[in-house]
């Protein structure tokens, strides 16, 4: 295993396992599998597959992130990923896009409607064409949104995402 890499199959199991108690609303056990990732990455091991690629704190905290919108916390949601785009080695790309649709998700259920569709808009900004992630992400996005429909902040993202 390369820097950085040592512990990341076990880790990004725990984190997927996290994920999915936090989808049935399993506060606890996605909180535990959470904590479970970060020791798993923390130890490290040898034994990583090829094909496993680096998942290091900055993605486990976007996962953090993710479980925490699914869990109905949008704040706490928002300070993990604004952890996670402080944490990463490098800017841009479709990584950060999706950090920050993950951001204007939960900033969006805090009813920060034009900040939420600011930080879609950037999102949209570093999707790829082949992202489709990237896209959906902030398609989840304005359907949060869909009560503010006749905002201009909203509607400014409707007119990118017709052409995304």
């Amino acid at each position: 295993a390369g820097p950085g890499r040592a512990g990341n199959l076990q880790a990004w199991l725990m984190g997927q396992q996290a994920v999915a108690l936090a989808e049935v609303k399993d506060s606890t056990g996605s909180m535990e599998s959470l904590a479970a990732a970060e020791d798993a990455l923390a130890r490290g091991t040898e034994d990583d597959p090829a094909w496993m690629y680096e998942f290091d704190y900055p993605r486990l905290t976007a996962v953090r992130g993710d479980c925490l919108l699914r869990l109905d916390q949008p704040a706490d949601a928002e300070k993990a990923f604004q952890q996670a785009l402080a944490e990463r080695s490098h800017r841009g790309g479709r990584s950060e896009g999706e950090l920050l649709a993950g951001m204007a998700i939960a900033t969006a259920r805090q009813g920060r409607v034009e900040e939420a569709c600011d930080l879609g808009l950037q999102s949209l900004d570093l999707a790829t064409a082949d992202s489709e992630l990237g896209i959906s992400r902030v398609r989840q996005l304005r359907r949060e949104l869909d009560r503010w429909h006749e905002s201009d902040a909203v509607a400014a993202l409707d007119a990118r995402l017709a052409v995304a």
